[in-house]
Parts: structure tokens; sequence; C-alpha cells
């Protein structure tokens, strides 16, 4: 039965191999084509029609071009709107009852826009809060370990104010 299995994804991967090789034959074909096209349109002395064809090729690499750039640039409007800085505190709510299984993590986008989630853990309950962060900041007052977490997601290039700081334990 092995056998059988390892045949058929061998013989699945040889015709993907051949389809991909007739691809690249055909792309071959044609760029030989426009090669010998234009190779005979310059023995013949056409080079005004040869400067067209150049012209008219040169133009649509530019179209392309420019739609790459505006394709590009629309990536990068949504992906400056993606969770892309990850903030992690792990703290001790209860020092020496619950240990180290508390944590803040702050998931924000490239204008330090997202959320903040706390998770307070204790030997009888935990509890999860989420706070909005807005360019950096809540409204809502941040425990150190909160404020912690945001500054480590926004990195050097920014940190958190301390107004409305508040402390867990």
């Amino acid at each position: 039965m092995p056998a059988v299995i390892l045949a058929v994804v061998a013989l699945a991967v040889a015709i993907g191999a051949l389809a991909w090789a007739g691809a690249l034959a055909g792309r071959v074909r044609s760029l030989t084509a426009s090669r010998s096209e234009l190779a005979r349109m310059a023995v013949e002395g056409d080079l005004f029609r040869m400067a067209g064809i150049i012209e008219s090729r040169l133009g649509s690499l530019e179209r392309g071009q420019e739609r790459l750039r505006k394709d590009d640039a629309a990536i990068a409007e949504r992906l400056s709107h993606a969770v892309r800085h990850v903030g992690l505190v792990r703290f001790d709510a209860l020092p020496g009852l619950a240990g180290m299984f508390s944590f803040s993590l702050a998931l924000l986008d490239d204008s330090g826009d997202g959320v903040l989630v706390t998770s307070i853990y204790g030997r009888a309950d935990s509890r999860m809060y989420v706070k909005p962060v807005a360019a950096g900041t809540s409204d809502v007052p941040l425990t150190d370990e909160e404020s912690d977490a945001v500054a480590q997601a926004l990195g050097p290039r920014q940190s958190v104010p301390p107004r409305g700081r508040v402390r867990h334990g």
C-alpha cells in the first residue's frame, strides 16, 4: 500500500514538473520569436517599426511598474493597520501565592492603536481585562505591567506617558 501512495505522489510531481517545463518552454518560444522579429526588422532596415515595437513594450513595462507601485502602496497601507507590534509582560499578581501566571499582552498596529489584554491569575479565580489603546495610550488607567507591555510593543520609538498608572497587588 505505501508503494502505491509513493507512486501516485511521484506521478503527481512528474506531471507538475512537465506542466511547469511546458509553461517555461512557451515563454522561451515567445521571447525567441520577439527577438527574431526584431532581428529581421533590423536586417531589413525597418528601424521605425522596430523603434515603435520597442517603445510599445517599454510603455507596457512602465504601466506594469506603475501598477506594482500602486499595489505596493495599498499593501503597505493595509499592513499599517495590522497587528505588528506585540508586547508581553508576565508578573505575579499575588506575590508568593499564585506564581508568574498573570500577564499583560499589548497588540498594536504601526500607529500604536490596538488592545491590551491583561489576565490576573489567582488560586481561586482568574480575571481578564481588555483595554483600548490609541496612539500608544489608553483613556483607561494602566497598571505598571500594562504600561510596560505597551512600551515593549512600541519599542524604543515611543513610550507610555506615566499618567493614570495603577499598581496590581
